[in-house]
This record gives C-alpha cells, sequence and structure tokens, in this order.
C-alpha cells in the first residue's frame, strides 16, 4: 500500500475591501512534507499600518484634502482609508492508495491598513483631526474583523474537509471552500460599508459639520 504525507499552500488576496475592489491571487503550490502537522487553534494575524500625508489649508479644507489625498493614493474617489487583507492557508495531507485526507490546517489573516497623516500647524484642524482620526482607525478595524471571522470559518471548513480519493482533488476542494468564503467576505464588508455609509453613521466623512 502507498502512503504518504504532502502539503498544499495557498493564498487568497490581497483584497481591497474597504474601497470595494477585491483582486483574488491563489496560487497553489505542492511541498513533500516530512510529516504531518496539528492543526491550528486559531487563526494567525498579522497587521502593518502605512500612512499618507495630506495637508488641509484650513478646517474648511480637511474634507477635501483628505477625499483628493484618497483619490491620489488610489483609494477611489470617495474613500479616505482602506482596509487590504490578504488570508493565507496551508492544508497537510496524508495521502494512501485509496484516499487523502487532511491531518494539519494553518490560516494567517495578513492586514495592512492605508491611513492619512494630516499635517497641519493649524490648531483648529488638530482639534478636528484628534476627534476624527480615531473614528476611522476604529471603522477600518472593524473591516479587520469582518476578515478576520472569515478566517475563523476557512481554518474550520479546510480542517473538516471529507477524505477524497485523491491529493489533487482535495487541493480543489479546499480551494473551493477559501474561493466561497471569501466570496462571503466581499459582501460582509460591502454590507458593512452599506450599513454605516462607509463610515459616515460613525462620523467619518460628514466634514460639514466642521465648516
Amino acid at each position: 500500500m502507498r502512503t504518504g504525507c504532502r502539503r498544499c499552500c495557498c493564498g487568497n488576496g490581497p483584497a481591497f475591501l474597504s474601497t470595494r475592489r477585491v483582486i483574488i491571487q491563489l496560487a497553489v503550490n505542492l511541498l513533500l512534507a516530512a510529516s504531518p502537522a496539528a492543526h491550528g487553534d486559531s487563526p494567525g494575524l498579522t497587521e502593518d499600518y502605512l500612512y499618507f500625508s495630506v495637508f488641509p489649508e484650513d478646517v474648511n479644507d480637511l474634507g477635501p484634502a483628505l477625499l483628493a489625498a484618497g483619490k491620489e493614493n488610489s483609494l477611489g474617489p470617495a474613500a479616505i482609508a482602506e482596509t487590504l487583507s490578504r488570508h493565507d492557508w496551508s492544508i497537510d495531507m496524508s495521502y494512501t492508495s485509496s484516499e487523502c485526507r487532511v491531518v494539519g490546517t494553518r490560516v494567517t489573516l495578513e492586514v495592512t491598513y492605508r491611513l492619512p497623516k494630516v499635517v497641519t500647524t493649524d490648531d483648529e484642524v488638530k482639534e478636528v483631526w484628534e476627534d476624527l482620526f480615531p473614528r476611522i482607525v476604529n471603522h477600518e478595524r472593524q473591516h479587520k474583523d469582518i476578515a478576520y471571522e472569515v478566517s475563523e470559518q476557512i481554518l474550520k471548513e479546510l480542517s473538516s474537509l471529507r477524505p477524497a480519493r485523491d491529493c489533487d482533488r482535495l487541493v480543489e476542494n479546499a480551494g473551493d471552500v477559501v474561493s466561497r468564503l471569501h466570496a462571503v467576505e466581499r459582501r460582509r464588508q460591502r454590507a458593512f460599508d452599506k450599513r454605516t455609509i462607509g463610515g459616515e453613521t460613525e462620523g467619518i466623512i460628514r466634514f460639514e459639520v466642521y465648516e
């Protein structure tokens, strides 16, 4: 009887969630594994922060300057920040002559926040920005929370995949699971932005109150 172990490493992402632009890159590399590994208890998480500078002339220019900087940095015509996420996943497989099964699973969520950094000497702008910036960060971190919940579901479903007749089919089934859940995430992210009007209900884009 032929037995052995294989590892499949894959990734879905990056997904540009806040601006509702999604790019899916799915690469499958099959590597020989010396021995099966245990299932991960929870997804890993890495977070990175990237900033772009904004130079408002005064408090009345803060909103337009933020939107212009967002557009200049490819965030979209009405976005002032974004959260990028990528789900990296791998499965360890054990196979015999009759079936291939999952014996180990890992999922890591990689998150990058792209955020504005207001540069000013105007005290009024500073006061407004000190109130506004935490709201922006809170909104973007809620996008991260949605992505992490999906990572948890990816880990759960990959860990419980039914055995397949061969490892190529098992890898295909795993990819189908990740693609399906990635679509679920896109819908949830869009629904969140719709519900909060892109953060407006959280006090992010209603610049007119400061004019």
